[in-house]
Parts: C-alpha cells; sequence; structure tokens
C-alpha cells in the first residue's frame, strides 16, 4: 500500500508538470524518466519544478487552484449540475457536481434537510426563483460536502489544509446575512448544513447562533405555510413542498439535538409536530448505495427507514439531555435548566433507559446491518443498535 501510494503520488506530480509548465522545464523532466530515474527522483525533479515557478497565481482563480490529479481524471459524478448561477466561488461544473455527489453519498444519510430528486432537478434548472434552490442552500451544503473530500479545490489556500470548505462557507455566511432573516423553505434548509460548517471550522458562536435561528425559522414558517393553505392559496400546497417541509422541520430538530448534547445545552426548539417525511410503503423503499468518489461495493438499503428510526432515537436523546442538565432544588436557578431531586431525577433516567431497551428491541429490520458475511459496508448504514 505505501508503494501504491508513492507511485501515485508521483503521478499526481509529474502530470501537473505537463499540463502546467514550459517547454523547457517539460523537457527536463521527460529527459529524467527517459534515463530510467527512480520514482523518487522524477517526484522530487517535478515537486522542485513545480515550486520554482509562480503556478498559483498562474494557473488557479481567485478562490481555487487548477490541479488534475489522476484520481480526478478518472472521476465521474454520479450527479451532474452547473456551478453557475449558484456560487461566486467557482465556474468549474464538474468540480460543483463532484461536490454535490459527495454530499448526497454522505452527509446526507446523516441530516436529509432537502429531497435529493428535487433539489437536483431545480439546480439544473438554473432558475433562481425556485421554492427547493438557492445560492444560499448550495454554498452551505458545498461547504459540507468539502469536509468529506479531498479534491484540490476544497481548500481556499491550496497550501493550507485548515481553509477546507472555507471558501464557499463565507460564501454562505455572506449570503445568509443579505437574507436579513427571511422567512422560506430553502432558508430553512440551509440552517443544518451551515451550522455543521461553521462548527467544524472553528465558529462556534456562528453556529449555536444558527441554532437558536433554527428555532424562530421553523415556527415561523409553518405558521405562514398553515395561514396561506387556510387563505385558500396553493403557493405551498404540493405534495413537494409538503414533503420538503417535512424534511427540512426534521433536520433542524435533529440538528439542534446535536448541537444541544455537543455543547451540552438546553434545547429551545421542541419535537416537530408534523408527521415524519415518510409513512408506511415508503419506510421499506429499498435503493442502491456505492461510496463516491472511494471505489466501493454496490449494496442494497433503506435510507426511509434508517432515518426513521433515528427521529426515534434522537426523540430519546431530547429527553435524556434535560435531566443531564438538571440541577438540585436547593442550588441557584439556571436559565433553561430545570430543578429535580436527585431520587426523582434516577427514577427519570431508568425509564429513559428502558426506553432504550424498547427501541432496540422494536428496531425494524430495515434499519440493521445484514448479516456479517453479506455485502454491507459503512457509510450511510448507521447500526443503530
Amino acid at each position: 500500500m505505501d508503494e501504491l501510494h508513492a507511485k501515485a503520488e508521483a503521478l499526481d506530480a509529474v502530470l501537473d508538470s505537463l499540463r502546467s509548465l514550459d517547454d523547457t522545464s517539460v523537457q527536463e523532466l521527460l529527459q529524467l524518466i527517459r534515463s530510467q530515474a527512480s520514482v523518487t527522483e522524477i517526484t522530487q525533479l517535478a515537486r522542485n519544478i513545480l515550486a520554482s515557478v509562480d503556478f498559483r497565481n498562474e494557473h488557479r482563480d481567485s478562490t481555487r487552484r487548477a490541479v488534475m490529479s489522476i484520481a480526478a481524471l478518472t472521476d465521474e459524478p454520479p450527479i451532474r449540475v452547473p456551478a453557475k448561477p449558484w456560487t461566486d466561488v467557482t465556474d468549474d461544473d464538474y468540480f460543483v457536481s463532484h461536490l454535490i455527489s459527495v454530499f448526497f453519498t454522505w452527509h446526507h444519510q446523516a441530516c436529509p434537510a432537502v429531497d435529493r430528486d428535487i433539489f437536483v432537478r431545480e439546480m439544473n434548472s438554473k432558475s433562481l426563483n425556485s421554492q427547493f434552490c438557492s445560492p444560499l442552500l448550495v454554498n452551505a451544503i458545498l461547504t459540507a460536502a468539502c469536509f468529506y473530500s479531498d479534491h484540490p479545490s476544497v481548500f481556499a489556500d491550496p497550501d493550507d489544509q485548515y481553509t477546507r470548505g472555507k471558501h464557499f462557507l463565507e460564501e454562505a455566511n455572506r449570503r445568509w446575512t443579505l437574507e436579513e432573516g427571511k422567512v422560506s423553505l430553502t432558508n430553512l434548509q440551509t440552517l443544518p448544513s451551515i451550522i455543521i460548517g461553521n462548527i467544524v471550522s472553528g465558529k462556534d458562536r456562528i453556529g449555536l447562533l444558527h441554532v437558536s435561528q433554527s428555532t424562530y425559522l421553523r415556527t415561523e414558517l409553518e405558521r405562514k405555510v398553515k395561514l396561506s393553505l387556510k387563505g385558500g392559496n396553493d403557493e405551498f400546497a404540493s405534495a413537494e413542498y409538503q414533503r420538503s417541509l417535512r424534511l427540512a422541520a426534521w433536520a433542524a430538530w435533529l440538528t439542534e439535538v446535536e448541537m444541544a448534547v455537543a455543547f451540552v445545552r438546553p434545547m429551545e426548539i421542541r419535537t416537530p409536530q408534523s408527521k415524519r417525511p415518510w409513512v408506511d410503503d415508503e419506510l421499506r423503499l429499498t435503493t442502491q448505495w456505492r461510496p463516491y468518489p472511494k471505489i466501493g461495493p454496490e449494496v442494497s438499503f433503506s435510507p426511509n427507514c434508517i432515518t426513521d428510526e433515528a427521529y426515534n432515537l434522537y426523540q430519546i436523546g431530547a429527553e435524556v439531555l434535560p435531566l443531564l442538565l438538571a440541577i438540585d432544588p436547593a442550588d441557584s436557578p439556571l436559565p433553561g435548566r430545570m430543578s429535580i431531586d436527585r431520587s426523582v431525577k434516577q427514577a427519570r433516567l431508568h425509564s429513559v433507559g428502558q426506553q432504550l431497551d424498547d427501541w432496540e428491541q422494536q428496531l425494524s429490520p430495515y434499519a440493521k446491518f445484514q448479516p456479517a458475511d453479506s455485502l454491507a459496508v459503512a457509510g450511510p448504514l448507521v447500526d443503530l443498535q
């Protein structure tokens, strides 16, 4: 494996040189290759030549480095979408298609805030008036996707690994500010990705501020839609909009539970009163999944059922958190924390433990790993046990 990795790096360095340098430098490299030099010597020369010129300024735009690795040359994103008019960070359709494919392969499976088919369709329409896609939402999704990809362009600064996704995050934060709290479906769908992007990038305060904003946004959007339907307006009446709204509402709640547990803080948002995104036969829907961009076997799984069982598990988690944060009645009161006697607290925690046992016993077979000798792989196939 080490040898294969070294050869892959050598091929990348040579390819970058052949694509990017002047004829004189390329000829020098070719002569070394023809002299039967070792892979190490060839790689070192390629890197030295690249380092000797102003490669970054000459061959990349203001936001990304224009390098093409061996992996990128052979990569075919399963989802194809345009970069424009959705983002100002890049105009590279391939790169944006790569990130969108990565997002729906990995992050989306853990927290589905959008309907994949609807979102991809609307992104391909290039319509800025879409109910289901916006530049803000796209840049937030691209930010989250950067944390799952090793493509060179996921770094705002190619020489700084800590700038992963920074360019898309800055664009998303800028566009969020311009929205000025506008109540819309795409803004609610944006929150889970933009929260994760800020938290992972070390901007905890901004991320937690967005968590607080999700409470207001979800409440106001549900109220807005309800009043519109009562008034006979069909703007939000379509089945696609209703499902997308339920997905966004449950994803916002799921994200807050995660952040509340991670930062040990009281929750502000209540469990959605709307029905789950999928019911009955939809929960048993089986589809095919393949790791991307990594190579791996294609397997069958039931994403809707897994997500629905995750909702059940998070509801139990949402009951545990207030108990863990509870204070003794003799202590000074704290905002958002209830005061309960220790014995009562223990009894309630015992009850939650029983709920977890019941949940495990009743776990749907569609949400479990298949036998160990089957083609089950890690990824979205989360073993909820």
